[in-house]
């Protein structure tokens, strides 16, 4: 069922009445954990009962206002100041009679307590977590939103930094989806398995890697061995494919974006690329950088096309639906979300909702090809 796996986060404890004079042991705590219950005795017979107790928060996503977050977080702490009141006044309303009952008694009231408050579990939150690829990020955004309208004690954390930073995250048990614009390399899988860690990799779009150029460049397309001469520092001036004298300047991505790592090996062949090239981290610093350059000569995902650039074919193909399906356009991809194991729960249920209707339509709205 959706929601019913409960990661945590907060500690209350909570003792009998011969311990109330410490009131400081009813506070809240910034811990991890799961939900314990721990009965003792001492030689004395006073019952005492650990609770933690664990509600998550939301972090930041990376390039988004932190108010939505902001406000999550305060909900549940209101949640968690509410069960802390409520067993409180359990604890308070059976202090002289605790004294009075034998042991039995006193934990059946304990029992009953725990079983209220499993009633209430449900309305406490999951957090999913995924970082990776800035290519896949407007996807799992948008998704990640529409989904926690659906499903509103599930939060989804999303956060950008690169296919390779996504990857070593789940190789470190950090997150719970790593997300990538290029399928795991070998050497990851070996170092993920060594950790414990059985990477699975799910398609969520098709993508085309688009070659775009300022809106002023009189240039109307480029071969596949144009793209690697520009690349590599052989063809330094637009004069040489075409243009205008103008000194041309290299835009790409850095060595941690999978976006990088698919073009270096269709578009580059694994040549490296000119010392002069400015190594940007996101999409999005690619196209601004050279929507401001007349020079400039870059690629980014599809998703991120707007009209301060102008994308040229490739071979004479454009990266259309079509194109990228067929894999006629030579810079086809797809985009993956990666696991440890088999996706299941409400990771799986979040990455089921990402390859059906609703989701394709979510990938499309943000300029991305679907699966289907």
């Amino acid at each position: 069922m959706i929601g019913r796996d409960i990661q945590l986060v907060g500690r209350y404890d909570m003792w009998d009445e011969s311990d109330r004079s410490d009131s400081s042991k009813h506070k809240l705590n910034a811990i991890t954990g799961g939900v314990n219950y721990n009965f003792m005795h001492d030689d004395g017979g006073k019952a005492k009962m650990n609770l933690q107790l664990n509600v998550t928060s939301k972090t930041y996503n990376e390039d988004d206002s932190a108010a939505g977050y902001a406000d999550g977080a305060k909900d549940q702490l209101q949640v968690m100041a509410q069960l802390k009141m409520a067993l409180l006044k359990l604890t308070e309303s059976n202090e002289r009679k605790t004294r009075r009952k034998p042991r039995r008694t006193t934990m059946k009231k304990y029992m009953m307590i725990l079983l209220a408050l499993s009633l209430m579990l449900p309305i406490l939150a999951q957090t999913i977590t995924c970082s990776g690829s800035t290519t896949v990020l407007p996807i799992a955004q948008a998704t990640a939103e529409a989904f926690m309208n659906k499903y509103q004690n599930i939060n989804i954390s999303v956060r950008g930094g690169g296919s390779g930073v996504g990857i070593a995250s789940l190789q470190n048990g950090t997150v719970q989806i790593a997300n990538s614009s290029r399928m795991i390399k070998s050497k990851e899988l070996s170092a993920a398995r060594a950790n414990g860690i059985d990477p699975r990799g799910y398609a969520v779009a098709n993508d085309g890697i688009a070659m775009i150029l300022h809106p002023s460049n009189k240039v109307s397309a480029l071969s596949a061995a144009q793209i690697k001469d520009i690349y590599t520092g052989k063809i330094k001036n637009w004069n040489q494919v075409g243009g205008d004298n103008l000194p041309i300047v290299i835009v790409s991505r850095d060595v941690a974006s999978g976006t990088f790592e698919v073009f270096n090996e269709k578009a580059l062949k694994g040549a490296k690329v000119d010392a002069s090239a400015q190594m940007l981290a996101s999409n999005n610093a690619v196209v601004s950088t050279v929507g401001q350059t007349p020079g400039g000569i870059g690629y980014a995902g599809l998703g991120y096309l707007n009209d301060n650039v102008k994308a040229v074919p490739v071979n004479g193909v454009m990266p259309t639906e079509k194109t990228v399906k067929d894999g006629s356009y030579p810079l086809s991809r797809k985009l993956y979300m990666y696991t440890n194991g088999k996706a299941s729960g409400n990771v799986g249920a979040y990455i089921g909702f990402i390859q059906g209707p609703e989701g394709q339509k979510i990938v499309e709205a943000n300029g991305f090809i679907s699966l289907n």
